[in-house]
């Protein structure tokens, strides 16, 4: 590691982020040097417990630019369309250029997004992120995949707010409920009474993921 910190410091280097998900679809932000010498990895960040917005995204490489050495940094590149505004905050702060390199596909939904018929159902849209760092932070063992464990968040919240929690034993915890609860408030309202599809199928698909896990 110390024949890479010289060459930074003699030359220069370039600071990668991206995001990498395991094979429980858990996101892992990783943290890369590169230079004349070769590219080498330096830490990573468990991102379970947030969502990698803007703002976040910006501590953690203003962090690791500190950590490198300012000095040292020509470039940051960073692979998410969706911090755009990391760019400009980059730029504001430190004299590097900061470069990005977005996804196609994350333009594309970007560019939907803006449209005032999507835009607020994109917004209001259930966000798992506190139910996934929950879960880890409850639970005994490792977490299901991810779409198991969004049909499980689906299912509870339906449970308790359409059925009134007559499955026993769906929630355990009470901070998961006050969780989802405060996205459930922001959904849109739709006349009519409440539909769950399949709750039945459902049900038996969480008992399933609990078993195995």
């Amino acid at each position: 590691m110390k024949v890479h910190e010289d060459e930074w410091k003699a030359y220069g280097c370039s600071i990668l982020s991206d995001g990498w998900k395991d094979r429980k679809e858990r996101t892992l932000i990783n943290f890369l040097v590169n230079s004349l010498r070769g590219s080498v990895f330096v830490e990573y960040v468990d991102a379970l417990a947030y969502a990698k917005t803007g703002e976040k995204m910006f501590e953690l490489l203003s962090q690791f630019v500190e950590k490198i050495g300012v000095s040292n940094v020509v470039q940051v590149v960073i692979d998410s369309a969706s911090n755009n505004v990391l760019v400009e905050h980059l730029r504001q702060t430190y004299t590097s250029k900061a470069y990005r390199r977005p996804h196609k596909s994350k333009i594309n939904q970007s560019d939907r997004g803006s449209l005032a018929a999507s835009n607020p159902n994109i917004f209001k849209a259930f966000d798992p992120t506190h139910c996934f760092n929950m879960a880890a932070k409850y639970i005994v063992g490792s977490l299901a995949a991810s779409f198991v464990v969004a049909y499980a968040c689906d299912y509870i919240i339906s449970d308790k707010k359409v059925f009134g929690g007559t499955i026993p034993g769906t929630v355990s915890n009470q901070e998961w409920f006050e969780e989802t609860d405060k996205k459930f408030q922001a959904w849109p309202r739709v006349a009519g009474p409440p539909v769950v599809m399949n709750p039945i199928s459902r049900q038996n698909f969480i008992v399933k993921s609990r078993t195995e896990a």
